[in-house]
């Protein structure tokens, strides 16, 4: 039971680093393509201070991996899961705007 509460507890803290808006938007950027912080910085308008601090919290979870090229550092989801949940969640709001569209008929 003990083993069971901890796995739980696991899932939960993983929840929790997703359920940040700015976490969403960097993941969300990052299903479609490696990107820099740079990169990301210019697309999301986060300040490279606030991002980077929310790289190294996707990092530590391991839900993002980063690669040097260069003398640039590219970042990446290592976690593919990501993108069935990404698509979960999208294939919900359309079903959810949809039915919303057909109460008002």
């Amino acid at each position: 039971m003990r083993s069971r509460y901890k796995t739980l507890a696991a899932e939960a803290h993983y929840f929790r680093i997703l359920a940040n808006p700015k976490r969403l938007q960097i993941i969300q950027l990052l299903l479609r393509r490696e990107l820099t912080v740079s990169d990301m910085e210019r697309e999301t308008g986060i300040r490279q201070a606030n991002l980077s601090q929310h790289l190294m919290i996707l990092r530590q979870a391991r839900i993002v991996s980063a690669e040097h090229k260069g003398k640039k550092v590219y970042y990446h989801l290592s976690c593919v899961g990501l993108v069935h949940i990404q698509a979960t969640l999208s294939a919900g709001r359309i079903a959810g705007r949809t039915s919303r569209t057909q109460k008002r008929s």
